[in-house]
């Protein structure tokens, strides 16, 4: 048990203890609408008070005028204050995040009149080149089948050895300087050694797999929904196309870059550098992160590292209305994932011919008038139907606490007007402001401040004249740092309503992920390397609402960080796991940059180990 972030190990799986929320919603609103509720009744009765204590009319009648006086006083006051904090948001009276543009850009020209930067970007064809055989690996992981077992006949495992081969072919540099460890086969430790072994060390990670691609690759290219065979590595059009192009190939073979070209100039660390390449993120991580981490438990001790870099979100452009500066995503939190199996099991079925009729309990003539229609089925499938409606429909309250207030605070002051006024006064808009992020059609800002639900297997009948006994659904929940494991469950059942209904995890849940010091020494080193790199972008800790391997490695550091380093536009973000993945080859180079600013900025930093 980690007592600093209550976590516990069940059966080799992190889960996390119940825990009181730091902030709490209910207290935030249930004051003003407490004081309202008895502002209003007070009004209603305010004749009986009038007439049982006359002395409160006369004073009201003298001071009448003065009450409206200072209202209007106490309502101009608080204008001006959020006027006052828009414009000065960002300066050094309301300091955020941000380093001022005049500093970003000083950084940006410093980079370009190093070596290194017309270096790299020299051989950003070359790193295209192995990036792209890297993508003709067919390192393609399956989803675990209904039982929760690996389908190890679909899986080619010589293809990780092939791309190992070309880690270990492509960067000799690298090479000399670096140990490997082979950890279960494919996944590997890739160790440089430092000087300074009071240095606190720290580690890099990344993942080889691949998600399957729908498509069927063999049909002629007209029929097809990608534009080029995802595994053929083509470059074209200034890109590198195929599966794995940004999730997760070019951070697997940007560090590898990055590393060679420090080694090729000279470079030698201080601090101890790992960088962990493992096989099997896409399906949890098992085989892969979960042998490194013992490994690293076992050889460096619990919190052995200064901080954890894994994959994480990018630097998006046109992230959210009225910001027209991009916005460099850096995550200290992931969401926790949790799959419900909803049953139910009946003690027959029937023919479709003569289905159960469907119920309804309201009371007879007048009850249509005093309760909603909500009809209760006797089928398997009716009954499962009639619990998705309600789960989709009455989804996990939303909060604005913790992330979403470290985001915005972080970037208040690179937005435009009005949207500056709101984020400006969170202490007077934040409602408002959370009403528009749960009201996006498309779902992309809602998933910051709620636990999300979502229906993703629906199992029921095998043929079309028979009506099942049984049926179940598979429900997928991205738990938010603010709820838990046992109140999504909680929620869940109250929402169903239904005892014919059984509920069962389908696999082991991960709980929400600690969060992680976004004024750390670690994190300004992300945010001045982003300066330096991407001058243009605003730095923000946020919330990573997918699932990673960083999730091994909490025990490890209590400082993890999640950042893929590439440009992105917010309608390109749809490549992630989904068609015509590609990066450009510049973005690639500018990545390689980043991983190589980040890695002798950070062995700048004084980071002793602790005792």
């Amino acid at each position: 048990m980690d007592p600093a972030h209550g976590l516990r190990h069940e059966e080799g799986v992190l889960v996390q203890e119940s825990k009181v929320r730091e902030y709490s919603p209910i207290e935030e609103y249930s004051r003003p609408v407490a004081v309202i509720a008895v502002g209003y009744l007070l009004w209603r009765n305010r004749d009986f008070f009038l007439e049982k204590y006359p002395d409160i009319q006369e004073a009201l009648d003298l001071n009448q005028g003065l009450v409206l006086k200072a209202a209007k006083y106490v309502a101009a006051f608080g204008a001006a204050v959020a006027v006052a904090r828009t414009v000065i948001a960002g300066t050094p009276l309301m300091p955020d995040k941000q380093l001022p543009a005049e500093e970003r850009l000083l950084r940006h020209k410093t980079l370009r009149s190093k070596p290194e930067y017309d270096r790299i970007m020299a051989k950003k064809n070359e790193m295209a080149q192995r990036l792209s055989q890297a993508i003709k690996c067919r390192t393609v992981l399956y989803d675990l089948d209904l039982e929760g077992h690996q389908q190890n006949t679909k899986i080619d495992f010589t293809q990780f050895e092939k791309l190992q081969k070309l880690l270990e072919d492509g960067y000799p540099n690298a090479m000399k300087v670096l140990k490997k460890t082979v950890i279960n086969k494919y996944s590997a430790i890739f160790h440089w050694e430092g000087s300074d072994k009071t240095q606190q060390p720290y580690c890099m990670l990344a993942h080889c797999d691949v998600v399957p691609v729908d498509d069927q690759i063999d049909l002629p290219p007209g029929e097809r929904q990608w534009s080029v065979d995802p595994f053929a590595g083509v470059i074209k059009d200034g890109y590198v196309w195929g599966r794995g192009a940004i999730d997760l190939k070019n951070m697997v073979f940007g560090y590898m870059e990055a590393l060679d070209d420090l080694a090729e100039s000279g470079f030698k660390p201080k601090r101890d550098i790992y960088l962990c390449i493992n096989h099997d993120e896409e399906t949890g991580g098992e085989g892969g992160a979960n042998f490194v981490s013992e490994w690293f438990l076992q050889n460096l001790g619990p919190n052995c590292f200064e901080f954890v870099w894994d994959e994480g979100l990018f630097v998006i452009h046109e992230l959210l209305p009225m910001m027209d500066a991009p916005c460099a995503l850096v995550g200290i939190a992931e969401k926790g994932i949790m799959d419900l199996r909803l049953s139910v099991s009946l003690n027959e079925g029937g023919h479709s011919s003569s289905p159960l009729p469907v119920q309804d309990d309201r009371m007879p003539f007048l009850g249509w008038l005093l309760a909603p229609y909500d009809p209760h089925s006797q089928t398997a499938i009716g009954i499962l139907a009639r619990a998705v409606q309600r789960l989709e429909r009455n989804p996990l309250p939303s909060t604005f606490w913790g992330n979403a207030t470290s985001f915005f605070e972080a970037i208040r002051s690179e937005f435009a007007w009005p949207m500056r006024l709101l984020v400006a006064n969170l202490w007077l808009f934040r409602p408002l402001l959370l009403y528009f992020l749960k009201s996006d059609p498309r779902g992309k800002t809602s998933t910051m401040v709620r636990t999300t639900t979502a229906i993703t297997v629906f199992k029921g009948g095998e043929k079309s004249n028979v009506m099942p006994k049984s049926a179940w659904v598979n429900v997928n929940h991205r738990i938010h740092p603010n709820d838990t494991i046992e109140s999504v469950i909680a929620h869940d059942k109250a929402v169903v309503g239904d005892e014919r209904i059984e509920f069962e995890e389908a696999c082991p849940p991960v709980a929400p992920s600690p969060i992680s010091d976004h004024h750390h020494p670690a994190f300004d080193t992300f945010r001045d390397v982003c300066a330096s790199v991407y001058p243009d972008a605003a730095v923000a800790p946020s919330l990573f609402v997918a699932a990673s391997d960083s999730k091994w490695f909490w025990d490890l550091s209590p400082q993890i960080f999640r950042f893929n380093p590439i440009r992105l536009h917010m309608s390109e973000v749809g490549m992630f796991h989904g068609i015509d993945e590609k990066i450009g080859v510049h973005n690639y180079a500018e990545m390689v940059l980043f991983m190589r600013e980040i890695i002798l900025e950070t062995d700048k930093r004084n980071a002793p180990k602790q005792k």
